[in-house]
């Protein structure tokens, strides 16, 4: 973080670096068995259906205990209309330019390329943690490079290593009740206002009545 500031980090996080083998955010040299295999099952829905909806969930970034979609710039709604749309407080576009590899992305693009007559809605979902101001953000950060650092060369003092493990932990599973509670209604809220106004909610329910 000395060497490359706080610029350089934020960088690597979103697109990757492909220089330390060591470092945050390593790229690698091939693609992972992983991604290949998802990119194999992204493709199989696209081929198979003619309407998909993609919600895909993860934790730490955004408002503290609040939920945050992260919509592809492939879709050409904005910001403001996606919120008025989807009835939800937290929407953000990204684009392939600011997050190298990101899955929804990905997945948009496929259908934009050869899969034109699909129609596809694929979305991040974020449940906050450490919130969005520059404080938390260098925590997330430094908490990063601490627990890259503990794989690589592990810690002298067992409370050292206890401690840099519960910061992890906090970032992606916060314990306190109030987090855990508010990603049940957040997440109730985003499952049923896209579902709903996907009109997919509507068809579970005549199924299920």
């Amino acid at each position: 973080m000395a060497k490359e500031g706080y610029a350089g980090i934020k960088n690597a996080k979103s697109m990757g670096q492909f220089e330390y083998e060591k470092g945050d955010y390593y790229g690698g040299r091939t693609e992972e068995p992983s991604t290949t295999f998802l990119k194999k099952v992204q493709k199989n829905l696209l081929a198979a259906y003619k309407g998909i909806i993609h919600m895909d969930w993860h934790t730490a970034l955004g408002p503290t205990n609040e939920l945050t979609m992260l919509n592809s710039t492939i879709d050409s709604r904005s910001e403001e209309e996606l919120k008025s749309f989807y009835n939800l407080k937290n929407i953000q576009k990204s684009s392939p330019e600011e997050v190298k590899g990101d899955a929804t992305n990905y997945f948009n693009q496929l259908k934009e390329k050869e899969f034109p007559d699909r129609y596809l809605f694929s979305a991040l979902f974020e449940f906050g943690t450490f919130g969005t101001s520059k404080k938390a953000e260098l925590r997330e950060l430094t908490t990063i490079v601490l627990e890259n650092q503990l794989y690589w060369e592990g810690a002298e003092k067992q409370e050292d290593r206890e401690w840099v493990m519960e910061e992890i932990h906090n970032m992606f599973y916060p314990p306190e009740q109030e987090w855990r509670e508010s990603v049940i209604k957040e997440g109730r809220l985003g499952i049923e206002n896209v579902l709903g106004k996907e009109g997919i909610l509507t068809k579970v329910k005549a199924w299920s009545g």
